[in-house]
Protein backbone atom coordinates (compact mmCIF):
# COMPACT_ATOMS: atom_id res chain seq x y z
CA UNK A 1 0.00 0.00 0.00
CA UNK A 2 2.84 2.37 0.87
CA UNK A 3 4.46 1.62 -2.48
CA UNK A 4 1.24 2.55 -4.31
CA UNK A 5 1.01 5.83 -2.38
CA UNK A 6 4.62 6.71 -3.24
CA UNK A 7 4.13 5.93 -6.91
CA UNK A 8 0.87 7.91 -7.05
CA UNK A 9 2.55 10.94 -5.45
CA UNK A 10 5.40 10.70 -7.93
CA UNK A 11 2.86 10.46 -10.75
CA UNK A 12 1.22 13.73 -9.68
CA UNK A 13 4.59 15.50 -9.59
CA UNK A 14 5.41 14.21 -13.08
CA UNK A 15 2.09 15.40 -14.50
CA UNK A 16 2.52 18.87 -13.00
CA UNK A 17 6.00 19.05 -14.53
CA UNK A 18 4.67 17.92 -17.89
CA UNK A 19 1.92 20.55 -17.82
CA UNK A 20 4.49 23.25 -17.05
CA UNK A 21 6.78 22.19 -19.88
CA UNK A 22 3.94 21.94 -22.40
CA UNK A 23 2.70 25.41 -21.44
CA UNK A 24 6.21 26.86 -21.75
CA UNK A 25 6.80 25.27 -25.15
CA UNK A 26 3.50 26.64 -26.42
CA UNK A 27 4.36 30.14 -25.25
CA UNK A 28 7.87 30.02 -26.72
CA UNK A 29 6.66 28.86 -30.13
CA UNK A 30 6.98 31.55 -32.84
CA UNK A 31 3.97 33.52 -34.00
CA UNK A 32 0.90 35.02 -32.36
CA UNK A 33 -1.93 32.47 -31.86
CA UNK A 34 -4.57 35.19 -32.16
CA UNK A 35 -3.16 36.40 -35.46
CA UNK A 36 -2.81 32.87 -36.83
CA UNK A 37 -6.35 31.99 -35.79
CA UNK A 38 -7.77 35.10 -37.46
CA UNK A 39 -5.83 34.44 -40.68
CA UNK A 40 -7.37 30.97 -40.94
CA UNK A 41 -10.84 32.23 -40.05
CA UNK A 42 -10.85 35.30 -42.31
CA UNK A 43 -8.67 34.00 -45.14
CA UNK A 44 -6.67 37.24 -45.13
CA UNK A 45 -4.27 39.10 -42.80
CA UNK A 46 -6.23 40.64 -39.89
CA UNK A 47 -5.98 44.24 -38.75
CA UNK A 48 -4.23 45.25 -35.53
CA UNK A 49 -7.54 45.99 -33.81
CA UNK A 50 -8.89 42.57 -34.74
CA UNK A 51 -5.75 40.95 -33.35
CA UNK A 52 -6.08 42.88 -30.09
CA UNK A 53 -9.75 41.93 -29.72
CA UNK A 54 -8.95 38.29 -30.39
CA UNK A 55 -6.14 38.33 -27.83
CA UNK A 56 -8.62 39.62 -25.26
CA UNK A 57 -11.05 36.81 -26.10
CA UNK A 58 -8.31 34.20 -25.80
CA UNK A 59 -6.95 35.66 -22.58
CA UNK A 60 -3.53 36.25 -24.12
CA UNK A 61 -3.38 39.81 -22.82
CA UNK A 62 -2.89 38.53 -19.26
CA UNK A 63 0.55 37.79 -17.75
CA UNK A 64 1.90 34.32 -18.49
CA UNK A 65 1.87 33.34 -14.82
CA UNK A 66 -1.79 34.28 -14.55
CA UNK A 67 -2.63 32.28 -17.67
CA UNK A 68 -0.84 29.22 -16.31
CA UNK A 69 -2.39 29.49 -12.83
CA UNK A 70 -5.84 29.83 -14.36
CA UNK A 71 -5.26 26.69 -16.39
CA UNK A 72 -3.98 24.78 -13.33
CA UNK A 73 -7.00 25.89 -11.30
CA UNK A 74 -9.32 24.69 -14.03
CA UNK A 75 -7.43 21.42 -14.14
CA UNK A 76 -7.96 21.02 -10.40
CA UNK A 77 -11.69 21.37 -11.02
CA UNK A 78 -11.57 18.84 -13.84
CA UNK A 79 -11.81 21.47 -16.59
CA UNK A 80 -9.20 21.46 -19.36
CA UNK A 81 -10.46 24.62 -21.03
CA UNK A 82 -11.92 25.14 -24.49
CA UNK A 83 -10.35 24.62 -27.87
CA UNK A 84 -9.54 27.83 -29.66
CA UNK A 85 -10.19 26.17 -33.00
CA UNK A 86 -13.63 24.66 -32.40
CA UNK A 87 -14.81 26.39 -29.24
CA UNK A 88 -15.67 23.00 -27.75
CA UNK A 89 -14.47 21.60 -24.45
CA UNK A 90 -10.98 20.08 -24.63
CA UNK A 91 -12.27 17.15 -22.60
CA UNK A 92 -14.97 16.57 -25.24
CA UNK A 93 -12.41 16.67 -28.04
CA UNK A 94 -10.21 14.13 -26.24
CA UNK A 95 -13.16 11.90 -25.32
CA UNK A 96 -14.34 11.66 -28.92
CA UNK A 97 -10.87 10.77 -30.22
CA UNK A 98 -9.98 8.33 -27.43
CA UNK A 99 -12.15 5.35 -28.57
CA UNK A 100 -10.48 5.33 -31.99
CA UNK A 101 -7.01 5.26 -30.44
CA UNK A 102 -8.01 2.57 -27.94
CA UNK A 103 -9.40 0.44 -30.76
CA UNK A 104 -6.20 0.80 -32.77
CA UNK A 105 -3.99 0.12 -29.72
CA UNK A 106 -5.90 -2.99 -28.62
CA UNK A 107 -6.01 -4.39 -32.15
CA UNK A 108 -2.27 -3.79 -32.59
CA UNK A 109 -1.34 -5.28 -29.22
CA UNK A 110 -3.56 -8.34 -29.77
CA UNK A 111 -2.19 -8.99 -33.25
CA UNK A 112 1.41 -8.47 -32.13
CA UNK A 113 1.10 -10.89 -29.21
CA UNK A 114 -0.74 -13.40 -31.40
CA UNK A 115 2.15 -13.42 -33.86
CA UNK A 116 5.02 -13.12 -31.37
CA UNK A 117 4.11 -15.94 -28.97
CA UNK A 118 4.12 -18.88 -31.43
CA UNK A 119 7.03 -17.42 -33.38
CA UNK A 120 9.12 -16.74 -30.28
CA UNK A 121 8.40 -20.15 -28.75
CA UNK A 122 9.20 -21.95 -32.01
CA UNK A 123 12.48 -20.05 -32.33
CA UNK A 124 13.44 -20.87 -28.74
CA UNK A 125 12.56 -24.55 -29.18
CA UNK A 126 14.90 -24.86 -32.18
CA UNK A 127 17.78 -22.40 -31.69
CA UNK A 128 19.95 -22.02 -34.75
CA UNK A 129 17.27 -23.39 -37.06
CA UNK A 130 15.83 -21.70 -40.12
CA UNK A 131 12.78 -20.48 -38.22
CA UNK A 132 15.05 -19.08 -35.49
CA UNK A 133 17.21 -17.13 -37.94
CA UNK A 134 14.17 -16.03 -39.93
CA UNK A 135 12.26 -14.78 -36.88
CA UNK A 136 15.30 -12.94 -35.58
CA UNK A 137 15.89 -11.28 -38.97
CA UNK A 138 12.22 -10.26 -39.16
CA UNK A 139 12.39 -8.94 -35.60
CA UNK A 140 15.44 -6.81 -36.37
CA UNK A 141 13.79 -5.48 -39.53
CA UNK A 142 10.59 -4.72 -37.67
CA UNK A 143 12.31 -2.80 -34.90
CA UNK A 144 14.65 -0.87 -37.22
CA UNK A 145 12.29 0.11 -40.05
CA UNK A 146 10.84 3.61 -39.49
CA UNK A 147 7.11 3.53 -38.86
CA UNK A 148 6.28 6.26 -41.35
CA UNK A 149 8.24 4.50 -44.11
CA UNK A 150 6.49 1.19 -43.45
CA UNK A 151 3.16 2.98 -43.45
CA UNK A 152 3.77 4.52 -46.86
CA UNK A 153 4.99 1.18 -48.26
CA UNK A 154 1.87 -0.64 -47.07
CA UNK A 155 -0.29 2.21 -48.31
CA UNK A 156 1.21 2.07 -51.80
CA UNK A 157 1.14 -1.73 -51.96
CA UNK A 158 -2.28 -2.62 -50.55
CA UNK A 159 -4.11 0.65 -51.13
CA UNK A 160 -2.80 1.99 -54.44
CA UNK A 161 -1.33 -0.94 -56.38
CA UNK A 162 -3.51 -3.88 -55.27
CA UNK A 163 -6.52 -1.79 -54.20
CA UNK A 164 -7.36 -4.32 -51.49
CA UNK A 165 -7.67 -2.04 -48.48
CA UNK A 166 -8.81 1.54 -47.85
CA UNK A 167 -6.05 3.99 -47.09
CA UNK A 168 -7.72 6.83 -45.18
CA UNK A 169 -10.44 7.15 -42.57
CA UNK A 170 -12.19 4.81 -40.15
CA UNK A 171 -15.52 3.91 -41.69
CA UNK A 172 -15.22 0.10 -41.42
CA UNK A 173 -13.12 -2.72 -39.99
CA UNK A 174 -11.05 -2.81 -43.17
CA UNK A 175 -9.81 0.71 -42.40
CA UNK A 176 -8.17 -0.72 -39.28
CA UNK A 177 -5.97 -3.23 -41.12
CA UNK A 178 -3.22 -1.00 -42.52
CA UNK A 179 -2.70 1.11 -39.36
CA UNK A 180 -2.60 -2.09 -37.29
CA UNK A 181 -0.05 -3.69 -39.61
CA UNK A 182 2.09 -0.56 -39.54
CA UNK A 183 2.12 -0.29 -35.76
CA UNK A 184 2.21 -4.02 -35.10
CA UNK A 185 5.15 -4.98 -37.31
CA UNK A 186 7.81 -3.45 -35.09
CA UNK A 187 5.98 -4.36 -31.90
CA UNK A 188 5.67 -8.00 -32.93
CA UNK A 189 9.38 -8.04 -33.70
CA UNK A 190 10.25 -6.74 -30.25
CA UNK A 191 7.85 -9.16 -28.54
CA UNK A 192 9.28 -12.09 -30.52
CA UNK A 193 12.81 -11.33 -29.38
CA UNK A 194 11.73 -10.99 -25.74
CA UNK A 195 9.70 -14.20 -25.74
CA UNK A 196 12.44 -16.15 -27.49
CA UNK A 197 15.04 -14.97 -24.99
CA UNK A 198 12.86 -15.69 -21.95
CA UNK A 199 11.68 -19.11 -23.13
CA UNK A 200 15.21 -20.10 -24.11
CA UNK A 201 16.41 -19.20 -20.61
CA UNK A 202 13.53 -21.12 -19.00
CA UNK A 203 14.30 -24.28 -20.98
CA UNK A 204 17.51 -24.68 -19.00
CA UNK A 205 15.77 -24.64 -15.61
CA UNK A 206 15.67 -27.81 -13.52
CA UNK A 207 11.88 -28.11 -13.46
CA UNK A 208 11.82 -28.04 -17.28
CA UNK A 209 14.47 -30.75 -17.46
CA UNK A 210 12.51 -32.78 -14.90
CA UNK A 211 9.31 -32.44 -16.93
CA UNK A 212 11.08 -33.66 -20.04
CA UNK A 213 12.58 -36.58 -18.10
CA UNK A 214 9.05 -37.59 -17.03
CA UNK A 215 8.05 -37.78 -20.68
CA UNK A 216 5.86 -34.68 -20.78
CA UNK A 217 5.12 -33.82 -24.44
CA UNK A 218 7.32 -31.08 -25.88
CA UNK A 219 4.34 -28.85 -26.69
CA UNK A 220 3.17 -28.93 -23.07
CA UNK A 221 6.69 -28.28 -21.82
CA UNK A 222 6.99 -25.24 -24.07
CA UNK A 223 3.59 -23.64 -23.56
CA UNK A 224 2.48 -24.80 -20.11
CA UNK A 225 5.81 -24.52 -18.30
CA UNK A 226 8.47 -22.52 -20.18
CA UNK A 227 6.13 -19.90 -21.67
CA UNK A 228 4.14 -19.42 -18.48
CA UNK A 229 7.31 -18.70 -16.51
CA UNK A 230 8.46 -16.31 -19.24
CA UNK A 231 5.27 -14.23 -19.24
CA UNK A 232 6.02 -12.46 -15.95
CA UNK A 233 8.78 -10.18 -17.32
CA UNK A 234 6.85 -9.92 -20.59
CA UNK A 235 3.89 -8.29 -18.81
CA UNK A 236 5.91 -5.18 -17.99
CA UNK A 237 6.96 -4.77 -21.61
CA UNK A 238 3.41 -5.33 -22.86
CA UNK A 239 2.03 -2.79 -20.38
CA UNK A 240 4.55 -0.17 -21.42
CA UNK A 241 3.83 -0.96 -25.07
CA UNK A 242 0.12 -0.38 -24.52
CA UNK A 243 0.91 3.01 -23.03
CA UNK A 244 3.15 3.75 -26.00
CA UNK A 245 0.41 2.73 -28.43
CA UNK A 246 -2.16 4.90 -26.68
CA UNK A 247 0.11 7.92 -26.48
CA UNK A 248 2.56 7.46 -29.32
CA UNK A 249 0.61 6.37 -32.41
CA UNK A 250 0.79 9.94 -33.67
CA UNK A 251 2.57 9.34 -36.98
CA UNK A 252 0.44 6.35 -37.96
CA UNK A 253 -2.84 8.11 -37.19
CA UNK A 254 -1.71 11.14 -39.16
CA UNK A 255 -0.58 9.09 -42.18
CA UNK A 256 -3.83 7.13 -42.41
CA UNK A 257 -6.09 9.99 -41.22
CA UNK A 258 -7.24 7.81 -38.36
CA UNK A 259 -9.38 10.12 -36.15
CA UNK A 260 -7.65 9.29 -32.87
CA UNK A 261 -5.69 11.18 -30.27
CA UNK A 262 -2.54 11.25 -32.38
CA UNK A 263 -4.16 13.04 -35.30
CA UNK A 264 -5.96 15.35 -32.87
CA UNK A 265 -2.63 16.35 -31.35
CA UNK A 266 -0.99 16.99 -34.71
CA UNK A 267 -3.91 19.17 -35.80
CA UNK A 268 -3.78 21.09 -32.51
CA UNK A 269 -0.06 21.77 -32.92
CA UNK A 270 -0.56 22.85 -36.53
CA UNK A 271 -3.35 25.24 -35.48
CA UNK A 272 -1.45 26.54 -32.41
CA UNK A 273 -4.44 25.58 -30.26
CA UNK A 274 -2.78 26.04 -26.85
CA UNK A 275 -5.60 24.73 -24.61
CA UNK A 276 -5.98 21.60 -26.73
CA UNK A 277 -2.20 21.08 -26.90
CA UNK A 278 -1.86 21.35 -23.13
CA UNK A 279 -4.77 19.00 -22.49
CA UNK A 280 -3.50 16.55 -25.09
CA UNK A 281 0.05 16.45 -23.71
CA UNK A 282 -1.20 16.06 -20.15
CA UNK A 283 -3.64 13.31 -21.10
CA UNK A 284 -1.04 11.39 -23.11
CA UNK A 285 1.46 11.63 -20.27
CA UNK A 286 -1.14 10.43 -17.79
CA UNK A 287 -2.02 7.45 -19.98
CA UNK A 288 1.60 6.41 -20.33
CA UNK A 289 2.35 6.89 -16.62
CA UNK A 290 -0.75 5.01 -15.48
CA UNK A 291 -0.08 2.11 -17.85
CA UNK A 292 3.50 1.94 -16.56
CA UNK A 293 2.23 1.89 -12.98
CA UNK A 294 -0.32 -0.78 -13.84
CA UNK A 295 2.31 -2.98 -15.45
CA UNK A 296 4.59 -2.56 -12.43
CA UNK A 297 1.80 -3.48 -10.01
CA UNK A 298 0.86 -6.52 -12.10
CA UNK A 299 4.50 -7.60 -12.13
CA UNK A 300 4.68 -7.31 -8.33
CA UNK A 301 1.44 -9.22 -7.92
CA UNK A 302 2.50 -12.08 -10.19
CA UNK A 303 6.03 -12.39 -8.80
CA UNK A 304 6.19 -12.09 -4.97
CA UNK A 305 10.00 -11.93 -5.15
CA UNK A 306 9.77 -8.50 -6.75
CA UNK A 307 7.30 -7.31 -4.12
CA UNK A 308 9.47 -8.51 -1.25
CA UNK A 309 12.62 -7.02 -2.73
CA UNK A 310 11.06 -3.60 -3.30
CA UNK A 311 9.50 -3.58 0.16
CA UNK A 312 12.93 -4.24 1.68
CA UNK A 313 12.02 -7.66 3.07
CA UNK A 314 14.12 -9.77 0.71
Amino acid sequence: MLYLVRRSAALIVVLVGVSTISFALGVLAPGDPAELWLERALGRPPSDSQIQDQRLLMGLDRPLVAQYLTWLNGLRMGELGRSWGTGRSVFTELSEALPHTVLLAVATLTASIGVAIPLGVAAAARPGSLIDHGSRAAAVLGTSLPTFLLGYILMLLFGVQLRLLPVFGSGSASHLVLPTMTLGFGLAGMFTRVIRSNVLASLGEEYILAARARGVPTRLVLYRHALRASLIPFITIAGLSLGHLLSGAVIVEWIFSWPGLGKLGVDAIHNRDYPLIQGWVLFMSAVFAVSSLGADLAYRWLDPRVRLAKDGRA
